[in-house]
């Protein structure tokens, strides 16, 4: 098993989850902004939900595995956390933007597209994974 982080390195389920949430609002000024900045929103777009699934490790289970795998996160949360199931819709376009991680290195031999609809999907996840959260968690991205 690979390095595990979590309060004894600093930190908190709900530091985690605001500041996915924070991503998340900086990636949606982006998308709407300009084509030129899709890249950018979806890179932040990505960090958003993988700080959102890994604060929900550090809630349910004290810890969460160094790793940027979204489809990773969600399987440990699914085996670990009871009753917390997503949807297959959701889990698709969980693993159409796991690779937005590896936009802040251009490749062009394995190039990324980012389009408008990814953030309209990208707020379907969110929105999900948001009313699985318990009550006392959801209301970080109710102020957010």
């Amino acid at each position: 098993m690979g390095k595990r982080l979590g309060p004894k390195d600093g930190y908190s389920a709900i530091d985690m989850l605001e500041s996915a949430s924070l991503h998340l609002a900086c990636a949606d000024v982006l998308f709407r902004r300009s084509m030129l900045c899709y890249f950018s929103a979806g890179y932040l777009g990505h960090l958003g939900i993988e700080q959102l699934l890994k604060g929900i490790l550090l809630y349910f289970s004290n810890s969460f595995p160094k790793t940027h795998d979204l489809i990773n996160l969600l399987e440990e949360i699914e085996a670990n956390v009871p009753g917390f199931r997503i949807q297959k819709q959701d889990r698709q376009i969980l693993t159409r933007i796991n690779p937005f991680s590896e936009i802040r290195y251009p490749n062009l031999n394995d190039p990324i597209e980012i389009g408008g609809d990814d953030w309209e999907d990208i707020l379907i996840v969110v929105n999900s994974l948001i009313q699985m959260l318990p009550e006392e968690l959801r209301t970080v991205f109710d102020n957010g």
